[in-house]
């Protein structure tokens, strides 16, 4: 048994994933395994992406908390999340963060 490298399916990263459909088709084997294992990689990629995107927003969130508590400022007793932030989580800067109790 072969085992194949995910970055061998990657022809944005060198890979040839056309050489695993002629491998496929020499050993008599299902071709369409490479498109979806190329398409599984592409969506876990971009959800990878997202991933990391919001723990990197959660590290925001965490490091205005901490300046807030060192400066003893109120924590506020609200504990809504406006709209506007909750829809643009993406954008989310530490200056929309300081309005927030």
């Amino acid at each position: 048994i072969m085992v194949l490298d995910i970055e061998h399916f990657r022809s944005d990263k060198g890979g040839n994933p056309d050489k695993i459909r002629e491998n496929q088709t020499k050993r008599y084997k299902d071709v369409t395994l490479v498109d979806k294992v190329v398409e599984k990689d592409d969506a876990w990629r971009k959800l990878r992406f997202r991933g990391d995107l919001l723990n990197n927003k959660r590290n925001v969130c965490n490091k205005a908390i901490g300046e807030k508590k060192k400066k003893k400022e109120p924590e506020g007793d609200d504990a809504t999340i406006p709209e506007e932030i909750r829809s643009n989580i993406d954008e989310l800067t530490v200056d929309q963060l300081k309005d927030l109790t």
